[in-house]
């Protein structure tokens, strides 16, 4: 394999990967989605949602830039068990933005609703019956809950 075409690849495989994660077909259209949750307050997704709605950079030269704000080596140092932490680390990130859009989401759901979201998200915060789960665990149960909830309001 030649060199030249090797790291190409790889941004393309990058890039392909974020998209589908997001469940988007290019760039325009992640910038559309995301652009509408930039005001989630969350440590952990700020660098990634901010290097997404740069919209000055190249294709190439945003790509490096969003796959940075999932591991923190740049794509042109990676050894190739990166690419599959880089996976690892952007399908938890995207499980939680899809998390947190859902809750912006449920804003516009009547008083008791929004009261039984944050009465089972309190416990499964803090309730002493869910402490052996992880956090990426806790997300999945709020965004079933969440999924509940909107269905039934929806139906």
């Amino acid at each position: 394999m030649n060199l030249k075409t090797v790291y190409p690849r790889l941004l393309e495989n990058i890039r392909e990967s974020i998209y589908t994660r997001f469940d988007s077909e290019n760039r325009v259209k992640l910038f559309e989605r995301v652009s509408k949750q930039k005001r989630l307050h969350d440590k952990r997704l700020t660098p990634l949602i901010k290097r997404i709605l740069d919209s000055k950079q190249t294709d190439d030269t945003w790509v490096e830039s969003v796959a940075s704000a999932v591991i923190p080596n740049p794509p042109r140092f990676w050894k190739d068990q990166d690419f599959d932490q880089f996976e690892i680390e952007l399908g938890i990130m995207v499980h939680r933005f899809k998390l947190l859009e859902k809750l912006s989401k449920s804003k516009d759901l009547d008083q008791l609703s929004q009261g039984k979201i944050e009465s089972v998200k309190e416990s499964i915060l803090s309730s002493t019956e869910f402490t052996s789960l992880s956090l990426e665990e806790k997300d999945y149960l709020l965004s079933q809950l969440i999924d509940e909830v909107i269905f039934k309001e929806n139906v």
